[in-house]
């Protein structure tokens, strides 16, 4: 059995290029001699991430490189402001293919069409990272596609929202509004784990009206206004800080079957309509959730446990971390305490991460491909025999 090691660094500078740099070369030294597989990496939002990913390549030359652009990328020391933050991986049996999608915002369905086919080539595809741009577009093709895989791992970025777009790379390219995928290949397994600490406050409201990735009415009225009615504050001021940016802390909750999906507002608009990562269909009823910090906390240590069972009896050697961006906002007091209480959960494996706007996972071959807000995801890498 060929071993799988693993390698990771931060690198910071004054622009993205310097800082991309610094990791990639810090995270090929503790490798030594050992030429790496793949990488996957999260540059700041502040950064040109474009010049970050030319850094990258340069460094790295044409091993794949997978990731996007984040508000803070994270490590198990907590966040990481201003940086570049990297991992790669090793081993004599991996295989790693890159996939890019640019024109996914305009046509969601046929970029992911073209995932599903890109699944279907040989050799077979163990395992998927992917991340597509975190505003626009329509992520719901992609969960279907995810069914010819057993194992999946992906995200919609944060990134600069306020641009209303978002930067993915896989491989050597990388721009904003597209579809960036890693398909894993060989004996590599991912065990993963999903948590949330939202919980219904009892307020339900029908989705009466939507456009696209816009909620326009909940019980016939705009949504600033039925967020009014149930907070008390007036419809007007959802539009504008400092409600605009804690409504996304209040997400609404949608039965799914025997599954609760959340769904959380990117932006309210002035006209106090919701704009949504994720489309929400007209007739659905939504529950009006809130967080706790305690119960994130007991989320992330239950996702965890989720990705260590999925790994089996393999070793896992290096932990991804994609945290929904209204964690930050619940945590802002003590940022630190999330990625403390999973490096502590995992005895110390090295972690890496970044904020989103929304988790796609696929934790097994035996439960449907999902795509929430609000969530943690945890994967863990590890060797592919572990059963």
């Amino acid at each position: 059995m060929s071993s799988i090691t693993a390698a990771w660094a931060v690198g910071q500078g004054l622009d993205g290029r310097e800082a991309a740099q610094s990791a990639a070369q810090k995270a090929l030294t503790q490798l030594g001699a050992t030429r790496p597989t793949f990488g996957v990496a999260f540059v700041s939002e502040e950064y040109v991430i474009a010049d970050a990913l030319g850094s990258l390549t340069d460094v790295l030359g044409n091993m794949p490189v997978w990731g996007f652009g984040t508000s803070c990328p994270l490590t198990a020391g907590g966040e990481q402001p201003r940086s570049v933050v990297i991992g790669l991986m090793a081993g004599g049996d991996l295989k790693a293919r890159p996939f890019w999608a640019a024109d996914y915002v305009q046509d969601s369905v046929a970029a992911s069409a073209a995932l599903a086919q890109a699944l279907q080539t040989a050799p077979p595809v163990a395992a998927v990272l992917l991340a597509c741009d975190g505003v626009r577009g329509d992520p719901t093709p992609i969960a279907s596609t995810l069914e010819a895989v057993g194992l999946a791992a992906g995200c919609q970025p944060d990134g600069d929202i306020r641009l209303g777009k978002t930067f993915q790379f896989a491989g050597t390219s990388g721009a904003f509004g597209g579809l960036g995928a890693l398909l894993l290949s060989g004996k590599i397994k991912l065990g993963v784990g999903l948590g949330h600490g939202w919980a219904d406050v009892g307020v339900h409201l029908p989705v009466t009206q939507t456009r696209g990735n816009w909620i326009q009415e909940l019980d016939n009225l705009s949504p600033a206004e039925a967020y009014g009615r149930s907070f008390g504050y007036p419809a007007r001021q959802w539009g504008f800080p400092p409600l605009k940016d804690l409504a996304r802390l209040y997400p609404l909750g949608l039965a799914q079957g025997e599954q609760l999906v959340l769904r959380a507002p990117v932006h309210v608009e002035v006209d106090g309509s919701f704009r949504m990562s994720i489309p929400v269909a007209e007739g659905t009823v939504a529950r009006i959730m809130v967080g706790s910090p305690t119960g994130c906390l007991a989320a992330a240590r239950t996702a965890v446990k989720d990705a260590r069972k999925g790994l089996g009896k393999s070793k896992p050697v290096l932990g991804l971390v994609l945290v929904d961006r209204a964690w930050r906002q619940l945590f802002e007091l003590n940022p630190g305490q999330i990625m403390q209480t999973l490096s502590t959960e995992l005895d110390g494996i090295p972690l890496i991460g970044a904020y989103t706007l929304a988790q796609i996972a696929r934790p097994s071959a035996k439960t449907a491909p999902v795509l929430q807000n609000q969530h943690l995801l945890v994967a863990l890498f590890g060797t592919g025999s572990g059963e």
